[in-house]
């Protein structure tokens, strides 16, 4: 049985995984490059897989992602066909089956890459993952920018309000909240490096720019002079590609609470799954309310288009304007 035979076994038995790293054990000394083509389709499959656990990405979504991964997988067959390649000594396989566990879970049994089971359906605390810990924790990084020359913003009482919501949802040990405030544009990509978070939150003031020019619009940070930094629509989503295949690094959601950052959200969609942004300036009491009803909600186990529509109600509840607010999804990008 040739290489592609093999693939094409893995496809019908489901078993994406096991072809992934069946072509990896094969790349491996031989031909760095499609080496690391391949690790970076089984990166995108194992966040697809993860993002599905956590109720992120629907079974559709899931479904997609697995039938462009089995592509994949067959054109990388042909590839080490063309070069004669033959699989080395370390090459493994496994089995992948679903099974039903009752309560609406079902385990995929053999689809982590180091041959645990992943629980459908569950909360992340539930799923059986051996490279993870049991309590392992969402991260949530809140950047909090309001420099000396902008409107005074309410930065302190809104993180306030996120950590309390997080703190009294149905599992208080589910989230753990970084901060990083008066942050400058070069501590951006240290404090995501630091953190490793799952959902960055930016709160402070954004602009459209002179004469509506996306070069010109962006989010406003400090200066190290104490003065204010445009850091750009196009800057901002080069920093979001630039984590897209980090595996360690798992970004799956960006609240954008600033005014007129909708630009932006829709450039970083192409990289994170979701990212909410604002189509027109936000006051600063409907910006506190749309994060008071988020993570409300997200701390109560929901979505994140639950949580998005539950924030966008509690500003509709305080008679505000909710139409500013805006997501993007990923797969609509």
């Amino acid at each position: 049985m040739n290489t592609k035979e093999k693939i094409q076994k893995y496809i019908e038995r489901n078993n994406i995984t096991g072809g992934l790293k069946y072509l990896l054990s094969i790349l491996k000394g031989e031909d760095d490059q499609l080496y690391d083509e391949v690790l970076i389709v089984q990166n995108n499959y194992k966040r697809a897989v993860r993002n599905f656990n956590n109720r992120i990405l629907d079974m559709s979504d899931l479904q997609k992602e697995e039938a462009r991964t089995a592509s994949a997988l067959l054109d990388y067959a042909d590839d080490i066909m063309d070069m004669n390649l033959t699989p080395g000594t370390g090459s493994t396989t496994t089995t992948t089956t679903v099974s039903n566990e009752g309560a609406g879970n079902y385990i995929i049994q053999g689809a982590n890459t180091n041959g645990g089971d992943i629980i459908i359906g569950a909360t992340p605390s539930e799923t059986k993952k051996p490279e993870e810990k049991k309590n392992e924790k969402r991260r949530i990084l809140f950047f909090g920018s309001n420099p000396q020359s902008t409107g005074k913003l309410q930065l302190e009482e809104e993180f306030r309000r996120v950590s309390e919501k997080l703190q009294h949802g149905v599992d208080e040990n589910k989230f753990a909240l970084f901060q990083k405030w008066a942050v400058q544009p070069n501590e951006l990509i240290e404090a995501i490096l630091e953190y490793k978070p799952n959902i960055i939150h930016f709160s402070g003031h954004g602009t459209r720019g002179k004469a509506f020019k996306p070069e010109d619009s962006g989010l406003l940070m400090s200066s190290s002079d104490g003065g204010t930094r445009l850091v750009n629509t196009s800057t901002l989503s080069q920093m979001f590609e630039l984590f897209r295949d980090d595996p360690e690094i798992q970004i799956d959601t960006v609240i954008l609470n600033a005014c007129y950052s909708e630009n932006q959200a829709k450039a970083i969609c192409k990289f994170v799954p979701y990212v909410i942004g604002m189509n027109n300036a936000i006051n600063d009491n409907d910006a506190l309310d749309f994060s008071t009803g988020f993570y409300l909600s997200l701390s109560h186990g929901k979505t994140i288009d639950l949580a998005y529509r539950t924030g966008k109600l509690q500003i509709q509840l305080e008679d505000g304007d909710q139409k500013i607010v805006a997501m993007h999804q990923q797969k609509n990008c």
